[in-house]
């Protein structure tokens, strides 16, 4: 549709474009891009205000399209009325060809239609006239920005010639060429300076307060925003980006204060949504929240994430009859049915048979439903593992997205291990590795040990502060971590997150570069040093969990590092395979077959054996073949380890059954050369060889 509104503006229809941007945006109100070329074609003939009142909504409806913004700041710094003010400028260089900055204006308003290829004629008309004129510049850049070349921008708009420059345009356009090559900090820069011309400029500042944001300066992030803040009626992008900023923090209290009329206002927008009840949840205002989620039920009574929000207010007591007033507002909705087989299948009062009744409508309803197939398969596994088995293919066969197909295929797999079809299920597993493999980081090679190990300065006299905690995959180390957070260990996951930090440890290729030489042992402790200062812990007591480990760290360790103690998080090897042939692993390692990821796996414990044998560096082995066997099994093996005494709660079950401790000897036949790669280094570890 964009085409037919270039089309007609470049001919000059503006009528023909504005009536074709209307029925466009008739025919999807929420789509921004329908805004923004309406706001263009309403520009082009003449009304300013209502183009800038629909490219505020179209921010509204996409705040982070860099696009709209720039759009937004060249109509309000160039354009005054459209049509009239592009006649004007062509019939002064038709009388006058000699106008220079007529040709720049003509080029600004061709540029804020996003028409390229005209901007870059006209530029070339003023370039004849005054080939050192800035705005010439100005527009070459800006031109660039609009093709897809910021680099070239930037070197353009970064020419000492600007150093005096208080156009706020060509900031503008420095400050988007910089958020497309990534330079969140740079761009910040030049939208502040934006800032300082023009201090009304509101969409600068949302563009501010999320470059903070993505820089983790979560307070001044919200310190950009406060004067719009401060006004009587905040528009709901506004209030959820503050609440959001606010939740963020840990203030739920504060994020409150902008969430509840965002969530007023707009209560199925699903990041309002989630992150109120997150609040509410942290402050314990069970009652508030219900309030507020059943006036939003009473606009929105077929909406089941408001109904499930609702639930987790709910008493467990209370569930089931709010689930049939749900039913009874919404017969048969199928996310109502499936939350009534939930409340049967904890009641342990209820009927089993009532579950399996309930989930069995929902897949009459909707053979495709993924929640209700796997929990009828899950009840059908313990008296007919065939009938599960069957049905847990025809969902694998119903589906094509990736990451219902892992979940599906991974509970096939595990249906084909309780079955007994061990060959199928190891078969099953290796499809659902080879699956994720495009998503997964390849196996970083073993670093041959050096001849001679540096001098130890560490002591294991009890006085370490920090900790540097690793498991292999299958060693259950991320379930160890999750128990252990829980009872109050000061442990950083945060390098499996989204938002991992950027120092030496975070990178596989840390251990070969020490090695090498390219790394000194001094650059890997000072980055460790420095990142945790960025993380917000120097100097605090913790565990940092790491994603790698090779003993050639330990060219840095044993120098540098007196007050530190290793964790290894440990299992029997052949069942630590097994699982990650099951289940994948925290840090998403790739593997080509069974046999390479027995071989990586015998390199990486052979490491540790020679570390523990010969005890390189002060360090503990937390060994977690209890696992599930009894409530608290993962914290007694953390105190232990650490003669610590940290409460043992009752932990959660898994999302998914795991396999018990010696299930590999069930697959020593099918898993036979993998497992023989395995037997001396776990003899060598304290377990058995068969």
């Amino acid at each position: 549709m964009h085409d037919v509104i270039i089309e007609a503006l470049r001919r000059g229809a503006n009528a023909e474009a504005l009536e074709a941007a209307r029925a466009w945006v008739a025919e999807a109100p929420d789509l921004a891009d329908a805004r923004r070329w309406l706001a263009v074609a309403m520009a082009e003939s003449g009304d300013v205000d209502g183009a800038l009142d629909h490219l505020a909504q179209a921010i509204e409806l996409a705040p982070d399209d860099a696009e709209l913004h720039l759009l937004r700041g060249t109509l309000l710094l160039n354009l005054r009325q459209g049509e009239p003010a592009r006649a004007a400028l062509a019939r002064a260089t038709e009388l006058d060809p000699n106008q220079v900055p007529a040709y720049f204006l003509q080029a600004q308003l061709a540029l804020a239609r996003g028409d390229v290829a005209e901007a870059e004629r006209l530029a070339k008309y003023a370039a004849r006239l005054d080939p050192a004129h800035p705005q010439l510049t100005i527009i070459e850049a800006m031109a660039a920005l609009r093709s897809g070349k910021p680099q070239v921008a930037i070197s353009l708009l970064g020419s000492p010639d600007f150093a005096e420059d208080n156009d706020p345009q060509r900031f503008f356009a420095l400050a988007f060429a910089h958020m497309q090559l990534g330079h969140a900090a740079f761009a910040e820069q030049a939208f502040r300076r934006v800032l300082e011309i023009r201090p009304d400029a509101d969409g600068v500042r949302l563009l501010v307060s999320r470059l903070c944001q993505d820089q983790r300066r979560t307070d001044d992030a919200l310190e950009v925003l406060a004067p719009l803040l401060e006004r009587p009626e905040p528009g709901f992008a506004l209030l959820r980006l503050a609440g959001l900023l606010e939740l963020a923090r840990d203030r739920p209290g504060r994020a409150l204060r902008w969430l509840q009329p965002a969530f007023a206002a707009r209560p199925l927008d699903r990041h309002v949504r989630e992150a109120a009840v997150t609040a509410w949840l942290r402050l314990d205002r069970a009652a508030d929240a219900g309030r507020a989620i059943e006036s939003a039920l009473a606009a929105h009574p077929e909406d089941p994430a408001l109904w499930q929000a609702l639930a987790r207010f709910t008493p467990r007591e209370h569930q089931r009859a709010l689930v049939d007033r749900w039913l009874e507002r919404v017969p048969d909705n199928l996310d109502a049915l499936e939350a009534l087989a939930t409340v049967q299948d904890l009641d342990p009062s209820a009927d089993p048979a009532d579950t399996i009744a309930t989930t069995r409508r929902v897949i009459e309803l909707d053979p495709s439903r993924v929640t209700s197939g796997l929990r009828l398969a899950s009840l059908e596994l313990r008296d007919d593992p065939a009938a599960a088995i069957a049905r847990l293919r025809d969902l694998l066969a119903r589906h094509e997205d990736p990451q219902t197909r892992q979940l599906v295929g991974g509970r096939l797999a595990l249906a084909l291990d309780r079955a007994g079809q061990l060959e199928e299920a190891v078969t099953a597993w290796t499809a659902q590795r080879k699956q994720a493999t495009a998503r997964a980081i390849p196996l970083p090679q073993p670093v041959t040990p050096p001849a001679e190990w540096p001098v130890l300065v560490a002591v294991d006299d009890g006085s370490a502060r920090r900790g540097l905690l690793w498991g292999g995959p299958g060693s259950w180390v991320e379930l160890l971590a999750e128990q252990a957070e829980r009872s109050g260990l000061p442990l950083l996951a945060d390098r499996y997150g989204p938002r991992p930090p950027a120092d030496v440890f975070q990178s596989p290729d840390t251990a070969a570069a020490l090695a090498d030489g390219k790394l000194t042992p001094q650059q890997v402790v000072d980055s460790w040093h420095q990142g945790l200062q960025r993380r917000g812990v120097e100097g605090a007591a913790l565990i940092d969990w790491l994603r790698w480990w090779d003993n050639a760290l330990l060219l840095a360790l044993r120098p540098h590092l007196q007050d530190t103690l290793l964790l290894f998080a440990l299992r029997d090897p052949r069942d630590m395979l097994l699982d990650w042939l099951a289940f994948g692993s925290p840090g998403r390692l790739a593997f080509e077959s069974p046999g390479a990821a027995a071989a990586w796996l015998a390199a990486g414990l052979d490491q540790v054996a020679t570390l523990h044998d010969r005890n390189l560096y002060p360090h503990r082995i937390v060994r977690l073949d209890a696992g599930f066997s009894r409530p608290g099994a993962f914290v007694e093996a953390l105190n232990d380890a650490l003669d610590t005494q940290l409460p043992i709660d009752p932990q959660p079950r898994p999302a998914l059954e795991r396999l018990p401790a010696g299930r590999w000897r069930a697959y020593a036949g099918v898993l036979a050369k993998p497992f023989a790669s395995l037997h001396a280094v776990a003899e060598r570890l304290g377990y058995a060889r068969d």
